[in-house]
């Protein structure tokens, strides 16, 4: 107990831990609302457009790389052209990368269809067929064909990217049949050579000789020559009238087509 005069002041209660931690007013500033910042907003839009961006360039890539694999065969005013298109998604230019490609003139009679966009194999397919025919109809007339147009064309076949091993013996082979077509136009030309060699020989043999007396032999051997290149021709089933004139028939004809021998004029004697 306490006495009179010593008594202990009384004591304040202490808040509680609860009384600390209450949701009372402690004057404060209430804390502003989470909000997005701008910068954030700005990064989201622009990921989006780079995305958008991407896949526009990817579609135009791909679209681009399959034009780009396209060929075409143009027929302007009968000459033909390889076009290819552009590394875009519309557009093409001239396209050629080897002889087998470069522009040729397309004979009248002979049709390609050149309206529609291809692959580099059907390109070279159809291209394989044009040159053939081509080359067939040149040698196929051995009196005017031109062999020089049919081995230009053989010669384009051959430089062909996709062709397969029996193309290319059928290209050999028909290169086999160029040469032997200029082989026959150079013995034509020899051959009525020697015709008129011969003709020239019957003229001499005719008139008779002062020097040369033998007109008559040459003449004979060469007449054997040509009934022997006849019956290889004939062999060959060639006909003889497209390599050889028709022989005279008598040597009055011959030296009817044969100019006049000229003579040395004679000159009148001096006078005295």
């Amino acid at each position: 107990m306490s006495t009179p005069g010593n008594e202990e002041p009384a004591k304040t209660p202490e808040p509680s831990v609860d009384d600390l931690l209450g949701d009372e007013d402690l004057g404060f500033d209430p804390a502003p609302a989470a909000r997005e910042p701008a910068t954030q907003k700005r990064m989201g839009a622009r990921g989006i457009l780079i995305g958008a961006a991407v896949v526009v360039l990817v579609i135009l890539w791909f679209v681009s790389s399959a034009h780009h694999e396209n060929y075409y065969l143009t027929n302007d005013d009968g000459t033909v052209s390889v076009e290819r298109g552009w590394y875009f998604p519309f557009g093409s230019s001239s396209w050629a990368p080897s002889r087998a490609y470069t522009p040729f003139r397309l004979p009248d009679d002979v049709a390609l269809e050149t309206d529609t966009a291809l692959t580099a194999k059907e390109v070279d397919q159809r291209l394989l067929v044009v040159f053939r025919r081509i080359a067939r109809s040149e040698l196929s007339d051995l009196a005017g064909g031109n062999a020089e147009r049919a081995e230009d064309m053989l010669l384009r076949a051959n430089k062909l990217m996709h062709t397969s091993i029996d193309d290319e013996r059928e290209l050999m082979r028909m290169l086999g049949d160029v040469h032997f077509h200029q082989g026959l136009r150079t013995l034509r030309d020899v051959l009525q050579s020697f015709d008129l060699a011969r003709k020239q020989f019957e003229l001499a043999a005719q008139r008779g000789g002062d020097r040369f007396t033998e007109a008559r032999k040459w003449a004979g051997m060469i007449r054997k020559f040509r009934g022997e290149f006849e019956d290889l021709l004939r062999d060959s089933k060639l006909d003889p009238d497209q390599f050889f004139e028709n022989e005279p028939a008598s040597l009055g004809d011959a030296l009817g087509r044969l100019p006049a021998p000229e003579e040395a004029p004679v000159s009148a004697p001096p006078t005295e």
